[in-house]
């Protein structure tokens, strides 16, 4: 008994470091230095659950995903990214471990229970208090629904996207600890379940609904007796007419699945994404380019076009693996898909095991619409109590399994263990620094301190971001000192980086401009022209290509790509060189003019396209056409945050200041936020603000940060 007790405390103090890692996840607690994977480790040093493990196929596919996973930092594109996500696979195959573990005990899984509980209820109750705030701003900034404008609710810090997939596994557990709890948890977890479903239908996921759908048809079908089943209905009736009730309008436009014009494009986009991941996979066939890497290696793809929104996620998981684990990953992620179904069929009278697994199939057909749960860590964890729940076996027992004659297993595993997560954390703990000697580099660069800034660089290391921002600082200091040695060093640095990430093609392009410094106008001519010709809508090519033809004398081509550049970015016009235009060169200026106004957007353009035109016809000064183009796009588009400032400047220049402010009042909620209180707008922050040439180049100091982990350099 005295040994029985120590397993029981053991194993509760475990449930305990487990729920505060997913309360860490879940609240976005930050951890730069990897506590949640220490915690866990230590624990599975003390609990050994290697040893006891009545090991199951799909145990078998966890532990060969997270080597997979391993083995890829070895064969990725970029290392840093692959071993961010190796971090999180770590600790989430840990708490795997340990959750398969403390299942053993009926004392443990109570108590596993009542603080997943308080964990879901504290969460759901603070994101729907969140809803009720963003609602209240959308509404008072005069908008009429709050479809069009999720994307600034972001509930506890999750995007809607992952949100949902994190209320999806809500759901799911509700469900299960329904099942298998007693019954002073029962009426608790039904309350969770009708939280859940709310805050789901809330999101107005196209996605979240139809996997919310599948799963109650799927609960229908499973729930026995029929009293069970009459409860699910009461609880899906109450939660679906609560939210009918107050948002009818925004219930309407996500169940037309393909109404509005956000609709469209969103479903276009992730088409888009699907074709172009065909061109790419190949490239990386069977090991893929590494986990994390999805966005570096779809960016020549996908994300080189300027009137695009740029997105993290994959259209689908059938995607990610490929482009990220390739065939092989792919292969492993079906296996594991099996393995479920085998054990369900095994289970099939376990009624906690199928309500667990028709939850797992939900969240699988959700990430067929839009791949988040590889994003978000907690959605993974939740999945994760989830797949231990399939493999629960009916009876309980307190009995450890007699481990004497697997030690050796059990050392050697916690051995690989230890090794793993010391090399994942020296791995990340080194790049945190080179982080902070970048960080101190860039502010000596801001103060002209360039030997500093370069010891601080030389000390980071010769990494491909330690390359690409040493290269940009020697181009630097060569335009404030001419010197040739200066060059010379950026020349060998960029190369070198460019070598090794080809994917990269923005090196390609500060090679371009290293060599437009050198003077090498044929081959930057010849650079300029094949990156604009493989990427027509980026803006950053066409105007580069329009500077340097222009002083070539070469007007006609050049002016032909600084239209295509305005057309993408309208605020060049207001860039100093392209202002000087009228005073300098009238004629180019004027020719240009007449061809930006008879590019009229077409019926079938996007409500984008409708902006972008009313912006330039703003700038030229033609108001009535300008109001005409920007009333369309925010008809069509409200949640375009220029449009309404433009028409708020309109309409206060035609002395309709009250029609003006309520204009501004819905650019200020586009432009701060739903959460940004009575904080005003001052003319200031009403000024429009023109692009200066740098700033074309910093949509990529956004890709380096996520790629690398490191600030960009401002190329002078």
């Amino acid at each position: 008994m005295p040994n029985e007790n120590k397993l029981i405390v053991r194993s509760n103090i475990i449930v305990l470091v487990i729920v505060a890692v997913i309360g860490m996840m879940l609240f976005f607690v930050n951890d730069p230095y990897g506590l949640k994977l220490i915690l866990l480790l230590a624990c599975i040093i003390w609990a050994k659950p290697f040893a006891f493990l009545n090991r199951t196929g799909i145990d078998r596919i966890v532990f060969l995903l997270w080597v997979y996973d391993i083995i890829l930092c070895f064969t990725s594109i970029n290392t840093f990214a692959s071993v961010r996500v190796v971090r999180n696979s770590t600790t989430l195959y840990f708490a795997y471990l340990l959750l398969r573990q403390v299942m053993e005990y009926p004392k443990s899984v109570r108590l596993l229970k009542q603080s997943i509980c308080i964990v879901m209820g504290v969460a759901l109750l603070l994101s729907l208090l969140s809803f009720f705030i963003f609602r209240r701003s959308v509404l008072d900034a005069g908008f009429e629904d709050t479809y069009s404008f999720r994307f600034l609710f972001l509930p506890l810090g999750h995007n809607t996207n992952e949100w949902t997939t994190v209320l999806l596994g809500f759901a799911g557990l509700s469900l299960v600890l329904h099942r298998s709890g007693n019954t002073g948890v029962r009426w608790l977890t039904y309350v969770l379940l009708t939280l859940s479903w709310v805050a789901t239908w809330l999101s107005f996921s196209r996605g979240a609904f139809m996997a919310s759908g599948i799963l109650i048809l799927l609960l229908l079908g499973v729930l026995q007796p029929i009293k069970e089943k009459l409860k699910l209905l009461v609880v899906v009736l109450l939660s679906v007419g609560t939210v009918s009730l107050f948002c009818s309008k925004e219930v309407m436009t996500t169940l037309s699945m393909n109404k509005t014009a956000s609709q469209r494009q969103s479903t276009q986009g992730r088409m888009n994404a699907t074709c172009s991941a065909l061109n790419v996979f190949p490239l990386h066939l069977w090991f893929g380019a590494g986990t994390g890497n999805y966005t570096l290696a779809m960016d020549k793809e996908l994300n080189q076009d300027t009137t695009q929104a740029y997105t993290t996620f994959a259209p689908n998981w059938v995607v990610q693996m490929l482009i990220e684990k390739g065939v092989i990953g792919l292969g492993l992620s079906v296996w594991l898909l099996a393995c479920i179904v085998v054990q369900l069929w095994k289970a099939r009278r376990n009624k906690v095991c199928v309500i667990a697994g028709c939850a797992l199939w939900a969240l699988a057909l959700k990430e067929m619409t839009l791949s988040t749960l590889l994003s978000a860590p907690i959605s993974v964890l939740l999945a994760c109590v989830l797949l231990v729940y399939i493999q629960q076996r009916d009876e309980l027992s307190l009995r450890w399994e007699d481990a004497s004659g697997k030690n050796r297993i059990n050392y050697a595993a916690m051995v690989v263990c230890c090794l793993c997560s010391a090399a994942i954390e020296c791995f990340i703990i080194r790049h945190l620094v080179n982080t902070e000697q970048n960080e101190k580099a860039v502010f000596c660069l801001q103060k002209g301190e360039y030997e500093e800034a370069g010891r601080l660089l030389e000390g980071a290391g010769k990494t491909v971001p330690g390359l690409i921002n040493e290269g940009i600082m020697y181009m630097n200091r060569f335009k404030d000192t001419s010197r040739e040695e200066y060059l010379q060093q950026a020349g060998e640095l960029l190369s070198e980086a460019q070598r090794r990430q080809p994917e990269d093609v923005h090196i390609g392009y500060l090679l371009a401009e290293l060599d437009l410094l050198g003077g090498k106008d044929k081959q930057v001519l010849a650079a300029l022209q094949e990156l604009a010709g493989c990427y027509p809508r980026n803006v950053l090519y066409r105007y580069k290509l329009y500077r340097l033809l222009y002083s070539q004398g070469q007007q006609v081509e050049a002016k032909e790509h600084l239209k295509e550049a305005v057309l993408l970015s309208p605020r060049i016009l207001g860039m100093e060189d392209v202002r000087m235009l009228e005073k300098t060169d009238s004629c180019f200026y004027h020719s240009l003019v007449g061809e930006l106004l008879l590019h009229h957007p077409q019926d079938t353009d996007m409500p984008s396209d409708f902006a972008r035109y009313g912006f330039i016809t703003y700038f030229l000064g033609r108001t009535d056409e300008a109001e005409y183009w920007l009333s369309q796009a925010v008809a069509e588009m409200p949640n375009l945050s220029i449009p309404w400032c433009l028409l708020g400047k309109i309409r206060r220049e035609r002395g309709e200041n009250e029609e003006a402010e309520r204009y501004f009042r819905k650019y200020k909620l586009l432009t701060l936020g739903a959460f940004s209180g009575s904080k005003g707008l001052t003319d200031k922050a009403l000024k429009l603000t023109f692009l200066q040439e740098k700033d074309l180049f910093q949509s990529y100091g956004m890709k380096f940060r996520e790629w690398y982990g490191y600030p960009l350099i401002t190329l002078q």
